[in-house]
């Protein structure tokens, strides 16, 4: 039996590639240049708190966990 993909995690795999695509690898190049301007390298990166920020608002920020729908 193969193993199907749904409509919805479709889009979403879409989406989270060009997110990647556009936002993510760029970055790898001044990755190291990026770590080496912070004081201490366990202090967040702001380019990396900005990237959450924009993977959130586009719906791409903790895919594990579903929405919580409001009870009513």
């Amino acid at each position: 039996m193969a193993y199907v993909i749904s409509k919805n995690a479709e889009a979403l795999l879409h989406q989270l590639k060009d997110f990647m695509q556009s936002h993510v690898y760029p970055l790898e190049k001044q990755w190291e240049s990026l770590l080496d301007k912070q004081q201490s390298r366990w202090d967040p990166l702001p380019v990396v708190e900005s990237l959450k920020e924009r993977a959130r608002s586009e719906g791409l920020w903790n895919l594990l966990c579903p929405a919580l729908k409001a009870r009513g």
